[in-house]
């Protein structure tokens, strides 16, 4: 078959050939003409963080990291970022997505990457406060005037409470919620049979479940549901401004949530070590220190918060430690309990 044919000779094939070549020619070279030629390539860094972290990193941690590694190096640093749920994120890198730095909603994260081969032990406890980059509590979000009148965990297993979930197989605080609810009945002197009984009330009066925290903000900012359990940073931050119909509740017992920093070693190049290393040690910085608290976020530098007044008392405010850690949480609580004996006799949320 003659392929010359048509106007100027050509099949309309080759012709959209040879144009998306000409484009693609012009876009470099109008890209290179931008660039000088003794300017260096802007190093990138790819990094994943749950979804509540969106704010403080987009707006304050990297633009503020930029400005001291340029200072520092007088290189530019450029970021991939991907903000979702923190179980969600956890899959995409074991499923080899290439985040060199990953900002986990917490340990039981971490360990999933560890006991799927990604990590290669627990090294974030290597790091600053374990790995620990900051916290928060975990609070409930109510509509104006709290009309069902939420102040506890227990309070969500009553009767006629509508709960938005943040889903655990795909959401931090989803996880969290299990563990706060957990702990807080355990500590209010509930039995084993007691504790089981109060987690199927309250996960069987769930109307709803998304895949992040933000996800359940915004569900939840429709009008959708009584509650949701959530970080404090996502009443207080600045993301919260301008919600007028939420008010924040700080139950009498609840679970300090706890976000960890994890390097993915293997997916960081030798010529990038540097920037990766620079990054991570950055946010124990009293920059990003400072900024993780005007964004709502609890510094593990405690004096630090005391700068904010809008940080919550909490009488009884209890870590993942105090329920015998991360292993435990993951294997006793959230497997053994919740997975295994909650969730297949709770009513599933639509």
């Amino acid at each position: 078959m003659n392929e010359r044919a048509g106007t100027g000779g050509w099949s309309p094939a080759i012709r959209s050939i040879l144009i998306l070549l000409v484009v693609v020619v012009g876009v470099l070279l109008i890209w290179q003409g931008g660039r000088r030629r003794d300017e260096p390539v802007p190093r990138t860094v790819t990094l994943y963080c749950f979804s509540a972290m969106a704010d403080v990193m987009n707006q304050g941690i990297l633009p503020a990291f930029q400005d001291f590694w340029r200072d520092r190096t007088g290189e530019d640093v450029e970021f991939i970022t991907t903000f979702a749920g923190s179980g969600t994120i956890t899959e995409r890198i074991i499923q080899r997505f290439p985040a060199e730095v990953a900002v986990l909603s917490s340990e039981v994260d971490a360990l999933h990457l560890t006991q799927t081969g990604v990590v290669v032990g627990p090294t974030w406890r290597q790091l600053p406060e374990g790995g620990v980059m900051c916290r928060s509590p975990i609070i409930f979000l109510v509509h104006g005037g709290n009309p069902k009148r939420i102040a506890s965990y227990r309070d969500l297993s009553g009767e006629g409470v509508r709960i938005v979930h943040a889903d655990p197989a795909t959401s931090g605080v989803g996880n969290w919620a299990i563990l706060g609810a957990y702990g807080a009945f355990s500590r209010e002197g509930e039995s084993e049979d007691g504790v089981l009984r109060l987690m199927r009330k309250m996960w069987g009066n769930g109307v709803a479940t998304t895949s992040s925290a933000r996800a359940a903000r915004s569900r939840f900012a429709k009008g959708e549901g009584d509650v949701i359990l959530t970080y404090e940073e996502e009443g207080i931050g600045p993301n919260g401004e301008g919600e007028g119909a939420f008010e924040t509740v700080w139950p009498e017992r609840t679970i300090l949530s706890e976000h960890v920093v994890v390097r993915i070693s293997r997916n960081v190049k030798a010529d990038q070590r540097a920037v990766v290393d620079g990054l991570v040690d950055f946010f124990w910085s009293e920059t990003a220190q400072d900024l993780l608290v005007e964004y709502g976020f609890r510094s593990v530098q405690d004096d630090r918060n005391a700068r904010s007044p809008a940080f919550g008392e909490v009488a009884d405010l209890f870590t993942m430690t105090d329920l015998g850690g991360a292993e435990v949480a993951q294997e006793k609580i959230i497997e053994g309990l919740w997975r295994k004996r909650v969730l297949p006799e709770s009513s599933d949320p639509e």
